[in-house]
């Protein structure tokens, strides 16, 4: 995939054709958390926002006559902190589990936003990006780790 970019008013901005952070299916995590894998196969450092590397900050959307809306927000932002995502690194983050969404037929993915290796307090200013998770349905299977 190529990479570009643009310099716009001083701002590093991506265009769309820019790898992002990669987020894998969703899994019934072994401790009973919905969990998945995020990797960076760029050679760029994101952040994104969380209350530890392990928990990132993240929303679930649905699709709704043929539209994805947001579900339902379950954090609140104490705590919040900027946290970095290196060129070529996974990790496996927790999510907000889903007692309240539909099981069954409902079509689900989680959105997270990144953001382009801002320098220090800046990075509530530097070009922000979303990306989805891989589309899954509920109730979750367990699964192992992909990291295990």
């Amino acid at each position: 995939m190529a990479v570009t970019a643009l310099l716009l008013s001083g701002c590093f901005c991506l265009q769309a054709e820019e790898a992002l952070p990669v987020i894998g299916k969703p899994y019934l995590g072994k401790e009973g958390y919905m969990e998945a894998e995020i990797s960076n196969p760029t050679k760029r450092t994101f952040v994104y926002s969380g209350f530890s590397e392990s928990v990132p900050m993240s929303t679930v959307e649905l699709l709704r006559d043929g539209k994805w809306v947001s579900g339902p927000i379950w954090d609140c932002g104490t705590g919040l902190r900027w946290i970095e995502i290196s060129p070529e690194a996974k990790r496996v983050v927790r999510l907000p589990m889903l007692e309240q969404m539909p099981a069954g037929d409902a079509l689900l993915r989680m959105r997270f936003v990144f953001r382009v290796d801002a320098v220090g307090d800046l990075k509530d200013t530097s070009e922000s990006h979303t990306a989805y998770s891989e589309e899954f349905r509920l109730p979750l299977k367990e699964e192992k780790s992909p990291a295990e």
